[in-house]
């Protein structure tokens, strides 16, 4: 087995950097605009919990005749009740023994118990699980992240971490509720500041100072996102709506410091396993390759440094579209019935405001 693995390290190697980097870009551009118009309907749906239900066009057209734009939500109260749900049904793990109920293997069981307990309390996984469920019930998935870390004492330790959406995209292909063991690749966006990128990264210096930006105004930011054909189209990647540009931003790139957008990409890379069997053929194995990359260079690579070889993204799903396998949540079955409802009542207080009864004495 460390032999195979080994020789597939070598194999690997003679991949230049160049050409590791178009296969991905080629992965994370074809995957993007795949999922393009479901994301839009994505960040959409996050947009009408949050009370950006009128478009400008319509919002102009509202006010210039003189009315407020008025809003009967729908929505929010059906969504908050689903949220309020999962943090009411919050559980602790508890470990119990599989075979035997002797004394050794319940202590046991109880440690391992006490165990995760500490684990999801340093974590605060409650509140982790509920932000990746909170991103599935408003826009149709979240996403949670099991990984490892050194604490301020050098020892490693387990943590989980809830992901926005908006900043993952994983292979539609493969992914399926259950969990990510057919994926073959999962990409996840991280804006850094580039003080901080380089301290991780000292030999990238030059690499990472091309790629540096920073955005203090909206327009500075579309030319960080729209530049045709690169792999920062991020309207595709973010959801991003053309009607309500404000809203739909990426706040988080908002920032006057230098920021350098990185792309950490987990892909399951294949091997074939020997046996002592020379009659039967090699199974076939994936192994868990992880790459950071900039929109032009590799940055690091390397393999995933977890035994259990799997991505370390666990998927939360609301509903999954039966013809396109997409996500999608209950605000989409909701959103005809609250533009209905708007349209329905912003008419009805117009027609109120003004049309005038004319009465004629002795008529």
């Amino acid at each position: 087995m460390l032999d195979d693995i080994d020789r597939m390290t070598r194999i690997a190697a003679e991949l230049s950097d160049r050409e590791l980097h178009e296969r991905l870009m080629s992965w994370f551009v074809g995957e993007s605009y795949r999922q393009a118009s479901n994301r839009e309907q994505m960040a959409k749906c996050e947009q009408y919990y949050d009370q950006h239900q009128t478009d400008q066009e319509r919002r102009r057209a509202i006010e210039a005749r003189g009315q407020t734009v008025v809003q009967y939500d729908m929505i929010t109260p059906q969504i908050d009740w689903l949220l309020g749900t999962e943090r009411r049904m919050r559980i602790d793990e508890k470990i119990m023994p599989r075979d035997t109920l002797d004394e050794a293997t319940s202590a046991d069981a109880e440690a391992k118990t006490h165990l995760l307990k500490w684990i999801d309390d340093t974590n605060r996984t409650g509140y982790q699980r509920s932000a990746a469920w909170d991103d599935a019930m408003k826009a149709g998935q979240g996403w949670l992240e099991v990984f490892a870390y050194r604490d301020h004492h050098g020892k490693w330790c387990v943590g989980k971490q809830a992901v926005p959406w908006k900043h993952c995209l994983y292979d539609s292909l493969g992914l399926e509720k259950t969990g990510t063991e057919k994926m073959r690749f999962f990409f996840r966006l991280k804006t850094v500041d580039l003080d901080i990128a380089i301290s991780h990264f000292p030999s990238k210096r030059r690499e990472l100072m091309m790629v540096a930006n920073s955005a203090t105004g909206l327009q500075d930011l579309r030319s960080w996102m729209s530049v045709p054909g690169s792999m920062f189209n991020l309207e595709s990647m973010m959801g991003r709506l053309d009607n309500m540009p404000d809203t739909a931003m990426p706040t988080d790139l908002f920032n006057a410091r230098q920021r350098v957008m990185l792309v950490e990409c987990w892909s399951l890379e294949p091997y074939r396993e020997q046996t002592d069997n020379p009659a039967l053929d090699a199974p076939i194995r994936f192994r868990p390759a992880v790459t950071i990359m900039t929109e032009f260079d590799i940055i690091w690579r390397g393999w995933s440094p977890y035994k259990h070889d799997r991505i370390p993204f666990v998927p939360y799903w609301a509903f999954a579209d039966k013809t396109t396998g997409l996500p999608y949540s209950l605000i989409k079955r909701l959103i005809p019935r609250q533009d209905a409802l708007n349209k329905v009542m912003s008419r009805a207080l117009h027609d109120i405001s003004t049309d005038q009864l004319h009465i004629e004495e002795g008529a």
